[in-house]
Parts: C-alpha cells; sequence; structure tokens
C-alpha cells in the first residue's frame, strides 16, 4: 500500500528536494511490480460555491505583493489549469514535523 508513502511526499510539493523525486521514483517502482494497483487523477473541475468563503480585503497586509514573472517565460501552451486546495482534519498529525498526514 502506498497512501502513506504519497502522504508523506505530498507534504514536500511546496519545496522538493533531489531526495525526494529519488523516493516518487521508488513508488513509480513499486506501481510498475504490482501491475493491478494505480494512482488515479480526477480531471474534472470541482464544482464548489464562492458563497460558502467569507470575502477578505488582504490589501494592508499584501498592499506591494506582485507576482515575479520572469521576462523570459515562453508563452503558455494547453488547456489552463486550476488548483485546488482543501484542509483535513489531521492538523499537524506528525509528532516530529508537526504537519498533517
Amino acid at each position: 500500500d502506498i497512501l502513506l508513502e504519497t502522504s508523506l511526499m505530498s507534504t514536500y510539493l511546496a519545496m522538493p528536494r533531489e531526495g525526494h523525486l529519488e523516493q516518487v521514483l521508488h513508488i513509480m517502482g513499486f506501481l510498475k511490480d504490482h501491475k493491478k494497483l494505480r494512482l488515479m487523477f480526477d480531471c474534472s473541475y470541482p464544482n464548489i460555491s464562492e458563497k460558502l468563503f467569507k470575502s477578505y480585503d488582504w490589501f494592508d497586509f499584501y498592499r506591494d505583493a506582485k507576482e515575479a514573472i520572469p521576462p523570459n517565460m515562453p508563452e503558455p501552451r494547453g488547456l489552463s489549469v486550476s488548483t485546488s486546495a482543501f484542509v483535513d482534519a489531521d492538523l499537524a498529525g506528525n509528532k516530529v514535523t508537526r504537519r498533517s498526514q
């Protein structure tokens, strides 16, 4: 079962290192050896009502914030990507790193 391993790897999505890539390759090797197992990705767009969330004005905190876009960035190709983030109930469940799993 790779549930724990994929969960632990997901905690390093913001700042992965070379060792994390090696661990992901181990997970892929495990999946290659176990042909009946697979990773599933849902490409559908979640239908979440914006009315469920409170609106806040963050201008006072992030007055001068601008997105850092490189001047030599290539033109985007393909379809747009939507990123959704959810909060789980296991906040700080890992006693060592205080991260959720």
